[in-house]
């Protein structure tokens, strides 16, 4: 299953639809394994995390803690999509999502999707679908590469997106962006995508 299908399936089960957080702030499911502290991530790049979105502690299955909680006029929502995307994706091990929505259904939001592999190998395979599927949307998309880690950032501003950084880190690829347009969403900008996705990533690797 491609990647833009992976998000395509989280707004199926109504996690990253822009403006539907109509619901008030949910009380989040005990995680569903050990939760992963601020301090488990390997020093990589401690610069690239500054500003980072990312809660103190996360669970890969659930999403619960990947985000901060939000303050008023803002919703949190998490899930767990692997059962939905497993069968279609090559070696996946857990897939999850996180959004901020308005509360009011109008005003910036922020989604993150944190896919984690069972090998370097998935990962990187995936991440050439994600290439391969950014590549033919016809979306601008600037790549670049630093050691294990690799990035592409895509300034859509359509579909309710805004901007977005895909990250793949070991056998972590995380997504964060904003929408419904870079404009509205400039609360959270690329750099702040860049961090949050990065911490995430570190710190999963780390488990």
């Amino acid at each position: 299953m491609s990647y833009l299908r992976l998000l395509i399936v989280g707004a199926v089960v109504g996690v990253i639809a822009c403006g539907s957080g109509t619901e008030p702030l949910p009380t989040l499911a005990p995680p569903t394994s050990t939760p992963i502290p601020a301090t488990a991530r390997p020093v990589i790049d401690d610069a690239a995390i500054v500003g980072s979105l990312a809660g103190a502690a996360f669970d890969a299955f659930s999403c619960a803690g990947v985000l901060q909680r939000p303050g008023l006029g803002v919703d949190l929502n998490t899930r767990s999509v692997t059962a939905a995307v497993q069968a279609g994706t090559t070696g996946l091990a857990s897939a999850c999502t996180a959004n901020y929505s308005p509360t009011n259904g109008n005003g910036p939001s922020l989604t993150v999707g944190l896919f984690n592999f069972t090998s370097t190998t998935f990962a990187t395979a995936h991440m050439g679908i994600v290439n391969r599927d950014m590549a033919a949307s016809g979306l601008a998309v600037s790549p670049s590469s630093e050691g294990d880690r690799t990035e592409l950032f895509i300034f859509a501003d359509l579909g309710g997106i805004g901007q977005m950084i895909i990250i793949k880190l070991g056998t972590v690829v995380a997504s964060v962006h904003n929408g419904p347009t870079a404009t509205e969403a400039a609360v959270w900008p690329s750099d702040v995508l860049r961090a949050t996705a990065i911490d995430l990533a570190q710190r999963l690797n780390a488990q």
